[in-house]
């Protein structure tokens, strides 16, 4: 049986992020050690992983803050562990209209810190310490306050995603009136 990580895929993996290391001991998926880390700080970034693992027949698992790694049935293999906490950045705060958009690996708490500087709360509990916004929302992790304002995903109105042939898909908005059609992020 062939290695799927082959001396080509590892380039390909390599030259499509900038911070791409060994898996180890501190990077298990259960009991499972990937065979590389790749730690991308963009979108692009992610896709290009993403493509480069597809074109090579690559399994990949995603990991935010790791605080949920042995929830779900785990893997096989994990050729490529893909690590969205450098995507740690608040993109938009319109505390007007009651928006914020961030990158998959921002912390829950410091999203709740950020907002609560203009008086306001996001209404998701932190259920796990250290979770990301992607992970809690990958897992759809709800606290008691999901029985008063619904789960994470309900609060969801736009996302961008990264599908595993490395396209990047962008669905719903920036306002509730702008959602139409399938909901992509209630899916995601």
């Amino acid at each position: 049986m062939r290695d799927p990580m082959d001396d080509a895929a590892r380039r390909t993996i390599t030259s499509a992020c900038e911070d791409v290391r060994p898996g180890g001991e501190d990077d298990l998926v259960d009991l499972v050690v990937p065979g590389l880390v790749a730690r991308p700080t963009s979108t692009q970034q992610v896709s290009e992983v993403l493509r480069a693992a597809a074109a090579h027949g690559l399994t990949v698992v995603p990991r935010g803050r790791g605080t949920k790694m042995t929830w779900g049935m785990p893997p096989r293999s994990a050729d490529v562990l893909v690590d969205l906490s450098a995507l740690d950045e608040v993109l938009d705060h319109q505390a007007g209209d009651l928006i914020v958009e961030t990158q998959a690996g921002v912390r829950l708490a410091e999203l709740q810190a950020l907002v609560g500087k203009e008086g306001q709360r996001l209404v998701l509990d932190e259920t796990v310490p250290g979770a990301s916004v992607g992970g809690t929302l990958a897992t759809n992790a709800s606290g008691p306050q999901r029985v008063l304002v619904g789960t994470a995903r309900d609060l969801l109105i736009g996302i961008t995603v990264v599908r595993a042939d490395g396209v990047v898909a962008k669905a719903g908005g920036r306002v509730v009136k702008n959602v139409a059609g399938y909901d992509l992020g209630k899916l995601m």
